[in-house]
């Protein structure tokens, strides 16, 4: 049986955050030994941390989940931002798990639906969810490359390659 736009779709969603992406290491390869007080570090005036992006992945990553449900919902600024109240390895460890789980969620979420959604507007939105769902993929890859720019910035080197892409046909 020929796969669905919205198959495809996840793989593209689960490549951007997991691994297998195209262009470099996903959003969680980013995070790879990170520990709390690099993830809490801002050695770039003016710019966000590493933790404070694992926040507002996951943030955005719930708000098209919502979204998808057909719920209008549009973060406040500082749900969009979280400032970091407690810097701690369990605290940094929580981040990351919150973050898996609403990826997971998002997952389950699109199981649940097909592909006629994609052409509907977004509650609130002047947009189909075609561009909604490719949009959080984006999302993930903009900002796995900010983190890597921290990561270097901090001296934090990966010392696992990612893994590229495997193509399905």
């Amino acid at each position: 049986m020929p796969r669905t736009q919205i198959q495809h779709i996840k793989e593209h969603i689960e490549r951007s955050y997991r691994q297998g992406a195209w262009h470099g290491p996903a959003l969680l390869e980013t995070l790879q030994d990170v520990n709390a007080e690099q993830a809490a570090a801002k050695p770039i005036t003016d710019a966000h941390s590493i933790w404070e992006f694992v926040l507002h992945c996951t943030t955005w990553i719930r708000v098209v989940e919502r979204l998808t449900f057909g719920e209008l919902c549009e973060p406040s600024p500082d749900e969009d931002w979280h400032q970091v109240s407690e810097v701690s390895d369990g605290e940094w460890q929580r981040a990351l798990k919150r973050l898996d789980d609403e990826h997971r969620r998002l997952l389950d979420v699109l199981s649940l639906v097909d592909d006629s959604i994609l052409t509907k507007i977004v509650p609130g939105k002047k947009y189909p969810y075609l561009i909604l769902l490719h949009g959080i993929a984006e999302h993930n890859i903009y900002h796995a490359g900010q983190i890597m720019l921290l990561r270097r910035v901090l001296g934090v080197v990966n010392p696992r390659p990612y893994q590229s892409a495997t193509v399905v046909v």
